[in-house]
């Protein structure tokens, strides 16, 4: 059964960026496991088209009748045109070097230094009106607690923004 044109290498290369954003596993597929996975959804797809009012069982058979339209060579292509290689050469995707930049608010640090002040001062009021009491204890492992978790943030910021 003819099913009309194939669709264009760059429809094609952005469903495979759609494709690849879903399941970057899919990255390091070959161009035939590609093509048999782009021809499937295209068959699905002019099936639905079809009758998208009808069953399941109708859907199938339509999908059973449909040609693949899908050619190797424009898979190829269009995988060329997302990974940024030439034609016909390997897909490999390039890894970057270098850290990550952390993207932490600065706002979010310092809130969490100004939380920690304030706990800092009410323990120290709290120190100064009870003495050291079970309620200063617990406030005292508090602060050393959220203190260490603001210093592991500030470190892992500054770390990764060098």
């Amino acid at each position: 059964m003819s099913n009309g044109a194939s669709p264009s290498v760059s429809r094609l290369a952005g469903q495979l960026r759609y494709l690849f954003d879903e399941r970057p596993e899919l990255r390091a597929a070959s161009p035939e496991v590609l093509r048999d996975l782009l021809s499937r959804e295209d068959r699905a797809a002019r099936a639905v088209a079809r009758g998208p009012l009808t069953d399941h069982h109708e859907h199938r058979r339509r999908f059973l009748e449909l040609d693949d339209r899908i050619t190797l060579d424009a898979v190829r292509q269009a995988r060329a045109m997302v990974v940024g290689e030439s034609v016909g050469a390997r897909a490999t995707r390039p890894v970057a070097s270098g850290r990550r930049r952390d993207n932490t608010q600065h706002w979010l640090v310092i809130a969490a230094l100004t939380l920690w002040t304030l706990g800092l001062l009410g323990w120290l009021v709290n120190l100064s009106l009870y003495g050291i009491d079970r309620a200063t204890w617990t406030g005292s492992t508090l602060l050393l607690v959220m203190g260490a978790a603001i210093a592991g943030a500030v470190w892992s910021y500054r770390d990764g923004n060098r």
